[in-house]
């Protein structure tokens, strides 16, 4: 590892521990100071963003599943081709 990737991780640790952090405090001072219609719908607003959070996750890991299929399918295509032209070639050769 080397040091770049040591700053990312140390980077990424500390932003989660603030989010962690704010996404726990934040409902509960809301929760102490707005009436119980309003933590309600808070509470449903927040479900509502954890569901779209986690829908965009979702995509982003189908799209790059599926960008890399498309690639190893490219990539096998290609050796195909490059096979054939060498077995063309030795026979021409011949």
């Amino acid at each position: 590892m080397n040091k770049k990737d040591i700053l990312k991780g140390v980077l990424i640790s500390i932003i989660t521990l603030v989010a962690g952090y704010v996404a726990m405090i934040v409902p509960f001072n809301l929760f102490l100071s707005v009436s119980k219609d309003g933590q309600r719908i808070f509470f449903i607003i927040e479900l509502c963003i954890y569901l779209v959070i986690g829908s965009i996750f979702l995509l982003v890991q189908e799209s790059k599943e599926k960008q890399a299929k498309k690639e190893k399918a490219r990539h096998k295509e290609r050796a195909r081709k490059i096979k054939d032209v060498q077995q063309n070639w030795y026979d021409v050769a011949a």
